[in-house]
């Protein structure tokens, strides 16, 4: 995975060509010995960095180039002119390399081998072979039938039996050696013994190397390896010498160093050997070996990269060859246009599609050569008269001409990445761009994933905002199903089927390890998608974290779909009762009511006085009685009671004031707005100062760009500008410590960053909402300057954090619910008249 040499890859072309004028100007004047010693620093530094990157086959040439400079500048280079060339050569050739690497070629460091053994003829060292380029990854684990100690014995006792095995070793490879006897007993109880010393060691750098050898051993014997077998001779040789380093030091001896080194070399000779062995097969998979061998038309392009036909070159070749298409196709156009025209005026057109073929030839692109070369003899029959020209065969010259170029741009794309012999379907070209648009498509709909998730987490765990996950999931797993990766549909399926059947359908609230788990599926999903776009080599090993992570949850493999569980309803989801049946009324007797001695209350107004809230719904109240009031209408709830009526008859009864409940409608402004945080509270008030009128400044911006957009969604630049706005507001609030218009603010900017990179449309519930958003700064602003404000953020930012996942919704519909009026119990008081007691009971009294 050559992800990181894009962080540096730059920084690597520069600091290459800073040493390419370094020793430019050394050799101009060669008693500046001071820009020869930046070439050297230059060269050091790009050592370091492939290093890092973990570009060892470049780091090795590198690393070789310096001590070239270096001795240049000691003076013990006999061939000062030819170690120049080859300097120059190397520091030419390596940022064609990286660019190849970088473009999601593999790397292959054995194309390296004639520039790295130039290098050391400079110096007067012998050559290398491809071995010395070979490093493959010796830290991957074994597999399970590979000879190994069930557990840990003690060293002692380890080298005891070493020692023996090792004897036990020594005479048939002397004897082979020496040719003496038959070659194939011989090798046949080396590698029994090797096998014997894997079997007492538990350590996979202590089993590695004699598993490896016991393998080529094995090849040497089947004869699959007769080509090489001096060089395995010598090798064979070597592992004799690390027993005695394993008896010396026991396993640990074998971690580092010559053993290393070794394991890699036998390792050439596996990727080199014929088929034939099934343990030689075991290893040259165990440890990738196709990666590092390549084949011959992966070797041709390598090598037509670093002779100079990079993407610099045929950049600048692609811009000149459709420039002669494009007049031709121009000329072509004019000519169908006209048919009173010769077709002797096509001739210039025929000569340049004769250039274009030649030029096409040369960088060995045979296929759209031959192409251009059979529409140039379709002209130059039109030239003859030997053909009629006619509007059909000159569209059809120009379709041609445009499938040129379609394939060209894909060949400027892949650098020669694949054969060019057979072209089948349609262009690379056209393939990579539907490709490019599908992962477009996936990508988006996991970010709004994401942001669901998140949403779900920060709620906290309102599972409304995990309802359009597995739709969303369903989709992207559709798109990447074209990709033809291997698990990866059904990997998607395993995560929707964890998020249906554990949040939609069971209303579950997870653990923070589920979470986790969840996260790093998802994110393991968009770091393929991202590599599939960058054609990064090896990426299907980024899905392994997926497969785990869904296995950690118990949805690798993928459980069947649970059906959903309905909850029984509760009182805080059941019908509201009908006011009249909640009012108090007075047959409810005394145990609801307080007697005070008073005259009565005014009557009740029924017209309606509060205040509306955005004007959507306006507050009223509800008496016992079913009359509506006012709220802020009702009587003190407390104080001393007026004088009662007069003109009544004391002796049938008397005024009584009685308290009472009452459901009353409320405004929902909520709580006033917060201005400033007061834990803050070490933010310069003059800083506070700068900041209200900055906010004010804003606003002003925000109402002009909303305007304009709203009449013209799809001007984008406005949108950049509320977009900017509201990320001021955010980043500015946070740090002078309006929280409050801080968060309110970063809600709305996540769900402009969605509409600008189209992840969601600009349609009427996102412009509705900004209208909102906009409306509501201010009532933030008039809080800032510590007045008592009222907005119904909650609302807004619920509405925004839906729309940001994709889920359809109207910022009024969730607006009527934070703003609407709700029911409170409030006391009121009221003078009833009571009839005396002696009253009532005076016609029994009588009878």
């Amino acid at each position: 995975d050559f992800t990181t040499l894009g962080w540096v890859k730059s920084e690597l072309d520069e600091t290459l060509h800073h040493a390419r004028e370094a020793l430019e100007a050394y050799v101009d004047a060669p008693d500046d010995v001071t820009q020869m010693r930046f070439c050297t620093t230059d060269l050091h530094q790009v050592q370091g960095t492939l290093r890092m990157v973990e570009l060892y086959g470049a780091a090795m040439v590198v690393a070789e180039m310096e001590k070239l400079a270096r001795n240049l500048l000691d003076d013990a280079v006999p061939e000062r002119d030819e170690a120049y060339t080859t300097l120059m050569r190397g520091m030419m050739q390596l940022p064609d390399y990286l660019e190849r690497l970088q473009s999601g070629h593999r790397d292959v460091p054995v194309v390296l081998l004639p520039l790295l053994n130039s290098l050391r003829s400079c110096q007067g060292q012998t050559p290398l072979g491809e071995v010395a380029l070979f490093t493959p990854d010796l830290s991957v684990e074994l597999p399970e039938d590979a000879p190994r100690a069930v557990t840990a014995p003690t060293l002692e006792r380890q080298r005891t039996q070493w020692s023996e095995l090792r004897l036990k070793l020594q005479l048939p490879l002397l004897a082979w050696i020496r040719n003496q006897g038959d070659a194939c007993v011989h090798v046949a109880a080396m590698r029994q013994v090797l096998d014997q010393i894997a079997n007492l060691c538990f350590t996979i750098p202590g089993r590695r190397l004699w598993w490896i050898a016991g393998g080529v051993l094995e090849g040497l014997e089947l004869g699959l390896l007769n080509e090489h077998s001096v060089e395995v001779k010598r090798l064979i040789g070597k592992v004799d010498r690390n027993i005695r380093k394993l008896i010396e030091g026991g396993e640990v001896a074998l971690a580092h160093g010559e053993a290393e080194g070794l394991a890699c070399s036998l390792l050439y000779y596996v990727a080199r050997a014929e088929s034939g062995s099934e343990r030689l097969a075991v290893i040259f998979k165990t440890y990738h070996l196709e990666r590092l061998l390549p084949s011959k038309t992966d070797y041709d392009n390598w090598q037509a990269t670093l002779s100079g036909r990079n993407r610099e070159l045929l950049d600048t070749v692609s811009k000149a060859i459709k420039e002669d298409l494009l007049r031709v196709k121009e000329a072509l156009d004019l000519f169908l246009r006209n048919p009173e025209q010769e077709p002797q005026r096509l001739v210039p057109q025929a000569e340049s599609l004769g250039r274009v073929a030649d030029t096409l030839g040369m960088l060995g692109l045979n296929v759209l050569r031959r192409v251009v070369g059979e529409e140039r003899k379709i002209i130059d029959k039109f030239v003859a008269g030997e053909r009629l020209v006619n509007a059909g065969a000159l569209l059809d010259v120009a379709g041609a001409l445009l499938y040129v170029e379609a394939s060209l741009d894909d060949h400027i794309e892949r650098l020669g990445m694949d054969d060019e012999d057979e072209v089948t379907g349609l262009p690379k070209g056209e393939a990579r761009h539907i490709s490019d648009a599908v992962l477009k498509e996936a990508a988006a709909n996991l970010s709004k994933v994401k942001d669901g998730i998140i949403a779900f987490i920060e709620s906290p765990w309102d599972h409304t905002y995990v309802l359009g996950i597995p739709p969303l999931l369903d989709e992207a797993r559709g798109a990447l199903g074209m990709l033809e990766t291997e698990h990866l549909p059904e990997l998607m399926q395993g995560i929707a089927r964890f998020v249906h059947n554990e949040l939609v359908a069971s209303h579950k609230v997870p653990t923070t390890e589920q979470m986790d788990l969840l996260a790093d599926a998802v994110a393991s999903v968009e770091y393929f998608i991202e590599a599939a776009r960058e054609q990064r080599p090896q990426r299907d090993r980024i899905l392994d974290v997926t497969e785990r992570s869904l296995a950690a949850l118990g949805y690798w493999p993928v459980p069947a779909k649970q059906d959903m569980v309905v909850e029984p309803e509760t009182t805080s989801h059941a019908t509201p009762e009908p006011l009249s049946t909640l009012a108090v009324s007075e047959a409810q007797g005394p145990s609801r009511t307080d007697v005070f001695v008073g005259p009565p209350s005014s009557s009740v107004d029924e017209t309606p006085t509060g205040g509306q809230v955005s004007g959507i719904i306006p507050p009223t109240a509800t008496s016992a009685g079913g009359a509506t009031v006012d709220s802020g209408s009702l009587p003190p709830h407390e104080g001393r009671p007026s004088e009662p009526p007069t003109g009544e008859d004391a002796e049938l009864g008397q005024w009584v004031e009685v308290k009472k409940d009452v459901l009353v409608n409320v405004p929902g402004q909520g709580q006033p707005l917060t201005g400033f945080h007061k834990d803050l509270d070490d933010v310069d008030d003059e800083i506070r100062e700068v900041f209200i009128e900055e906010v004010g400044e804003e606003i002003e911006n925000l109402q002009a760009a909303s305007e304009i957009w709203i009449g013209e969604p799809e001007d984008q630049s406005k949108l950049r500008d509320i977009r900017r706005s509201f990320h001021t507001l955010k980043g500015s609030g946070r740090l002078v410590g309006a929280s409050t218009l801080g968060e309110f603010s970063w809600k709305v900017e996540i769900l402009l960053n969605h509409i600008l990179d189209q992840s969601i449309s600009a349609g009427p519930s996102a412009q509705s909402l900004v209208r909102h958003a906009v409306a509501a700064l201010p009532a933030l602003h008039a809080a800032l300057r510590g007045e008592i404000a009222y907005a119904p953020l909650e609302a807004i930012e619920a509405a925004a954090d839906r729309l940001s996942i994709g889920k359809a919704v109207s910022a009024e519909e969730l607006l009527l619910t934070q703003c609407a009026s709700h029911v409170e119990s409030q006391s009121t008081r009221e003078w009833v008249w009571q009839v005396n007691p002696e009253v009532l009971t005076e016609p029994t009294a009588a009878a």
